[in-house]
């Protein structure tokens, strides 16, 4: 099993890249195996948890349990902000909480700071 958790901008290339990957393993299987075909199933999920249309597709190949959508979103979700609370390492402190508020417009983008 190989992973990738790939942004959403990339993911076409991922999947891509993972059958490229896997096919000549796949070959050599159906040689070793004696088999007349082997497929190559990519399972790829963004790191935003959105599932592709080719994830379902891949999945329903496998027909796995009903619930199986759900498990992978929490995992990704719950992997995803564990990498980013290990980037930031935040400590909160009450005393002095700093909210930092992004407003976003067309082409501008102001930062607001306001200390509590």
């Amino acid at each position: 099993m190989d992973t990738a958790v790939p942004n959403t901008h990339n993911l076409a290339k991922t999947i891509t890249d993972k059958q490229n990957k896997y096919q000549e393993l796949a070959n050599e299987i159906c040689g070793m195996w004696k088999q007349n075909t082997a497929q190559v199933i990519p399972l790829v999920i963004p790191s935003t948890a959105v599932i592709p249309k080719s994830l379902s597709q891949s999945l329903k190949r496998l027909n796995p349990h009903p619930n199986t959508y759900t498990q992978i979103q929490k995992s990704v979700i719950l992997g995803t902000c564990s990498i980013v609370r290990n980037f930031f390492k935040l400590q909160i402190r009450p005393s002095s909480l700093l909210l930092l508020i992004t407003y976003h417009r067309i082409g501008e983008c102001f930062t607001a700071e306001a200390e509590k």
